[in-house]
């Protein structure tokens, strides 16, 4: 008898933990921006590819964060990205500048060079991206041009966009901003190499 009753405890126990329940998880991905951008002048390329060559440790993880005043990072366990930050900022930069390109030039979002030589290769770093308490997205990148091979460009920037409110989904409406932000920069920088 003794040992039944921690046995039924224990099995009331594991069913009541089973039954509880938790709070969903909430998955968010970049979109783009649909917006009037800049025409990119056409340089002679047929192919171009994006590829994001490095982001910030903090978001090597699914949950998206967020920056305090004192550098403390805070991250919502149940809120998170539906894909790698790095595919989804990848992918909606090729989706920004394919909108800017002429119809005949192939754009393409790529993770490594090795076996792929586009004419254009446009090499993005990115330093800072992330939301603040202060109620602003910010983001900072440099990034590269190079035409078969040889860098013929660079440039950085430093974006900012003030957020709706300190949800979630204000957030990443954030980040898809800077993302459209960091398009508009490049198609500056590709522009001015097919003046030179």
């Amino acid at each position: 008898m003794r040992t039944t009753l921690p046995l039924t405890v224990l099995a009331s126990l594991a069913v009541f933990c089973g039954c509880a329940r938790t709070r969903p998880y909430t998955y968010y991905t970049l979109l783009p921006v649909e917006t009037e951008m800049p025409q990119a002048k056409a340089i002679g390329a047929k192919t171009i590819g994006v590829r994001v060559q490095r982001l910030p440790e903090y978001l090597q993880r699914p949950q998206i964060v967020r920056r305090t005043k004192d550098g403390q990072l805070l991250m919502d366990e149940y809120t998170r990205w539906a894909e790698p930050v790095e595919s989804g900022v990848r992918r909606i930069l090729t989706h920004q500048l394919r909108a800017v390109t002429p119809p005949e030039t192939r754009v393409e979002n790529i993770r490594s060079t090795l076996g792929y030589d586009p004419d254009l290769l446009i090499v993005v770093n990115i330093d800072e991206f992330i939301a603040t308490d202060d109620g602003e997205a910010v983001a900072s990148a440099t990034w590269s041009v190079l035409w078969n091979g040889k860098e013929i460009d660079s440039d950085r920037g430093e974006f900012r966009e003030r957020l709706a409110g300190e949800q979630a989904t204000e957030m990443v409406a954030g980040y898809n901003q800077l993302i459209r932000q960091l398009a508009e920069a490049i198609v500056g920088t590709v522009t001015r190499s097919a003046k030179q």
